[in-house]
Parts: structure tokens; sequence; C-alpha cells
């Protein structure tokens, strides 16, 4: 990896992220109302052989409420960091389901997805195909100055709506000061098991 394009991705990093906590606390229209009763069963993970930073598991629906758990355990195998830098975030699924379907937090559409270690790529959101999740992150503990902690952290994850499980791309997003998403880092290849429960 070339030191130039590090550098470039940690003030990016570090710029959205300043955004993220700077939002906080306010209310942005994060979704349309959800539309259908649909609850999902689904877990997030790093797919096979690859870095084991994610993990994430919820039950539930938007119109019956969620109840979840996971963190982020982000160190020095994660796209960005300096090697004794780290921070662990704890999540709360507040919003997930079908694009277009359960909600809207984002047109459907192209969109680019910004990398270092895994490349960048566009990626297309479809609805009624694709699938969101929507997380309040917590930050219990960092030496990192962009994620203090005791900080709230807003951000998203995006992929295709596959029941079962499955090895796909995932991409993370993140807001802007008027609460509005965009694609903040493609996150490569993720491990998805979503089940539809109603």
């Amino acid at each position: 990896m070339k030191l130039s394009m590090l550098a470039s991705f940690r003030r990016s990093a570090m710029a959205s992220a300043s955004v993220m906590l700077v939002t906080l606390g306010a209310s942005p229209a994060l979704a349309q109302s959800p539309q259908t009763l649909n609850r999902y069963s689904f877990t997030i993970q790093g797919a096979a052989g690859l870095p084991q930073d994610i993990w994430v598991a919820a039950l539930g629906g938007n119109l019956t409420g969620w109840q979840s758990g996971g963190s982020l355990c982000l160190g020095p195998l994660a796209q960005g960091l300096d090697i004794g830098q780290h921070t662990t975030i704890l999540t709360n699924v507040t919003e997930a389901g079908i694009l277009g379907v359960d909600g809207q937090p984002v047109p459907a559409g192209d969109y680019f997805a910004p990398g270092i270690e895994v490349p960048s790529r566009n990626f297309t959101l479809q609805n009624g195909k694709s699938f969101y999740v929507i997380m309040d992150g917590f930050v219990t503990e960092s030496n990192i100055p962009m994620f203090p902690a005791g900080a709230h952290v807003p951000f998203m994850f995006t992929f295709e709506f596959v029941e079962g499980h499955i090895e796909q791309e995932m991409v993370t997003w993140t807001q802007d000061p008027e609460g509005n998403w965009f694609p903040f880092l493609n996150e490569g290849l993720q491990s998805t098991n979503i089940r539809l429960v109603n």
C-alpha cells in the first residue's frame, strides 16, 4: 500500500468521523416511515479467512422493535489504522430491512464506495433487492481522537438481500451534517445470514 494513499484515507476518515460526531443529537429523517410488519433475524461478520472485526446479530422489525447486540473491534487490521490504534464500538440496530419495502434511508441507484486495502468500487442499490442496517454505535474504549470514548456514532451497512448464509460485498455509510447518508467505506467481503421470520 502506498503511504500517500494511506494518508489520504486517514484525512478522509477523520473528516467523515468528525461529521458523524458533530451530527449526534440531531434528528434527521433516517428513513421514511416503515411500510411493513416484516421481522428479520440476521447476523453480520467478517468473511471466512479475513479479519474478524465486525460482529452484529439482531432480531425484530421496524414496527415491532429490535433486539440486537454486537461490536466493531477496530485495530491495526482495519483499513487506515496504524499499529497501536484501536477502538471498540458496541452496536445497537435501530432500523433494518429491504430497501424500498421496509424503509428508504437512501434512494435506489448507483453509488461509489471508497476503499484503501480493499479497493474502491462502484455499486448499485435496488429497491426490493438491497438490504440496509442502521445502527447507533457506542464507543466504549478508544485511543483514536476521531472516536472518543463515550461518543455515539450513527452508521449504516448495505448489501444484497439474500436469505441464508452468504459471503458478499458490504458498504459502510455515514451521515453529513444535514443527516444525509453517503458511502464511507467499501468493507469488501463479509458474511451475512438473513432470515425473514414473519
